[in-house]
């Protein structure tokens, strides 16, 4: 309201208006492209907070830097490597992470059915599942020359 009252006070005044509102346009316009990347930072910083991709303490890989979160803002995140830099990360420029949580383990899972290592016959091939146990008989032959091989007497130096 004030502007257009300034404006047609110059106006009455004589000044010429279209070079002022020219570079006006010109500034509104450099501020518009300046701001895009801010609102872009504000924007993911606010859907990264709401939507909770990680938080402080949490390690992640943000590409360019790897560390544990030591603080979240709407505009940056900032990181602590395991050389100790500190990283500030514009929230913007982030498109993926990679989170790992403390006290979350990889398991390790069992395939299921018969797997085969190499040649020679399937220890699981009676269709169970489960391996089967190898006759006496061939365990002695494998170990017929071997000193404490199979059927040799042990000692338990536990149990004497």
């Amino acid at each position: 309201m004030f502007g257009i009252a300034a404006l047609t006070i110059l106006s009455i005044l004589g000044f010429n208006l279209a070079p002022l509102l020219a570079s006006t346009a010109v500034l509104g316009v450099a501020l518009g492209f300046g701001a895009q990347n801010l609102v872009r930072d504000y924007l993911a910083g606010l859907l990264m907070l709401v939507e909770d991709h990680y938080g402080v303490g949490d390690t992640i890989n943000a590409r360019v830097a790897t560390g544990t979160v030591e603080a979240m803002s709407l505009l940056t995140t900032t990181l602590r490597d395991v050389n100790g830099v500190v990283w500030h990360i514009r929230n913007g420029t982030i498109d993926s992470v990679g989170k790992r949580v403390a006290g979350l383990v990889p398991r390790r899972h069992r395939l299921p059915g018969p797997l085969r290592r190499g040649p020679g016959p399937d220890p699981r091939a009676d269709g169970t599942g489960r391996r089967q146990p190898v006759p006496r008989a061939r365990l002695e032959e494998a170990h017929a020359g071997e000193a404490g091989g199979v059927g040799a007497p042990r000692s338990c130096p536990a149990r004497k």
